[in-house]
Parts: structure tokens; sequence; C-alpha cells
């Protein structure tokens, strides 16, 4: 019988929530530098859930959210959504872009780009501390960007990965500059077919159980 994230232990629980902080630090230092001013991440919440779950976490299927989305090669095979709420979208351009606006009419391509590119440094910096703390090759794709409801962005993203139950490993982000209110963001994993249990042997590596 194969197993799924939802059979983490309390040491590999540890080292999963270890792995969060280890990422958001990279995360944090890697923003501060491409826009030349600090910014911090507050201590992430890291959580296994259903991927069922996961539109509830975010405020319902009908919220509407930006979504960057990557799929993840190597030894955990999984896809990666970075959500960003509606509410947060302006805040996180006055970061990225300062002089720019969010336009009643949406996100110009400038605007998208930056927030590709917002997701990218998340997911990444995620990936790669996985990969030096967990011993793993993780590579990622392009990020795509949709601003829709949640619901529609995570349907699509499993749309081909099968009917089977899926956990997710869920990462809660606070981001915060001066300037400006805090900004959210949540980061969710999702490991193909096979790749939950490849994850959760690396986490029992590390956790020494």
């Amino acid at each position: 019988m194969s197993k799924s994230l939802q059979d983490l232990g309390p040491l590999e629980l540890d080292a999963l929530r270890e792995l969060g902080n280890i990422g958001a630090g990279h995360a944090a230092s890697a923003l501060s530098r491409m826009l030349g001013a600090t910014v911090t991440i507050d201590v992430p919440r890291v959580s296994v859930v259903s991927v069922e779950r996961v539109p509830e976490l975010l405020g319902g299927p009908e919220a509407v959210m930006a979504g960057v989305y990557m799929r993840v090669f190597g030894d955990v095979p999984c896809r990666i959504l970075c959500f960003f709420p509606e509410e947060s979208v302006q805040g996180l351009l006055d970061l990225l872009m300062p002089s720019a606006g969010l336009r009643a009419e949406g996100l110009d391509a400038a605007a998208q780009s930056a927030l590709k590119e917002l997701g990218n440094i998340l997911g990444c910096n995620y990936l790669n501390a996985a990969a030096r703390f967990l011993g793993l090759q993780l590579i990622p794709s392009v990020p795509a960007l949709a601003v829709d409801m949640v619901g529609g962005i995570i349907t699509e993203a499993v749309v081909d990965m099968g009917e089977r139950e899926m956990d997710a490993v869920f990462i809660e982000n606070q981001f915060r500059a001066r300037g400006i209110p805090p900004v959210s963001g949540h980061l969710i994993l999702i490991p193909e077919a096979g790749a939950a249990e490849a994850l959760l042997k690396a986490l029992m590596r590390q956790s020494g159980a």
C-alpha cells in the first residue's frame, strides 16, 4: 500500500516545518535583493491537507485570486501553486512596481510579469531549500499566471493527475516591507502519483526516523 503525506509522524512534520522556515528565509533574502529594500516573511504556517480542502482554506472555491503555477520535475514530481488574494495584489504590485497601479480593467502585461516573477521567486526558493535540506533534485518549469476563482485554478492544475485522492503541503506566508500593509501569499505543493512516498522517505531520512 502506497503511503501519503498524511502518514507523516511528529518528527517528519517538524522537518517539513523547518523546511518551510528555510524556504521563507531564502525567499525573503531573494526579494530583498531584487527590490533593494528589506522584505521579511513571518514564520510560515505549514500543514498537510487534502487537495479538496485547499479552496476552503483560501476563502472558498469562488474566491478570486492571482495564482502562479509551476510543474516540478525530478525526484519528487509535483505541482506548485502560489496564490495571492485579490486584496493583496495591489500591495504586491506596490512592492514590485511602486509606480504602477492596478487598473480597473485588470493587470497589464508588466504587472502580470511581475506577479509571475514573485511566484517564481517564492516557489523556486522553497524548492531550492527542499533540494538542499532533503538531498533531492527538483527542477521547476517556467511559471504561468491565472487570475480566476480558486476552484477553477486548482482544477486546471490537477486535471491530468487522475481521480486519486491527493494530499498537499499548504504553506501560509505573510510578507512585510516598509510602507505597505502586510501581504498574504499561500504556497501549495501537490505531489504527483508516487511522489508523496518519495517525499515522505526523504523527510524520514532527514528526521532520523
